[in-house]
């Protein structure tokens, strides 16, 4: 399993436990016990760093605040806003 510092990662039968792509922040064993947290918690987790820079663990995270889009006007509001900037035009 590949695993990148923006807690993407990616795994691939063909290649386990490699680094197929050539970019990858850690790698991790497809069998392990990380890998099956990491699964698991995606992508709600943080990455614990052993002293030589490996994943040594992964630990739950909140979850990143969900944006929230305006609901969009209704086609009432938007011919009001036409008939208003229709009267801004043919006044002036």
């Amino acid at each position: 399993m590949i695993v990148y510092k923006n807690k993407r990662f990616m795994q691939i039968g063909l290649f386990p436990d490699t680094d197929w792509v050539g970019d990858a922040d850690y790698v991790v064993p497809d069998d392990s016990d990380i890998a099956q947290k990491i699964i698991a918690l995606a992508p709600n987790f943080d990455i614990i760093e052993s002293d030589d820079g490996n994943i040594a663990d992964v630990a739950a995270a909140e979850p990143a605040p969900v944006e929230t889009v305006p609901e969009p006007p209704t086609n009432a509001e938007l011919a009001a806003a036409i008939a208003e900037l229709a009267e801004v035009v043919m006044n002036g």
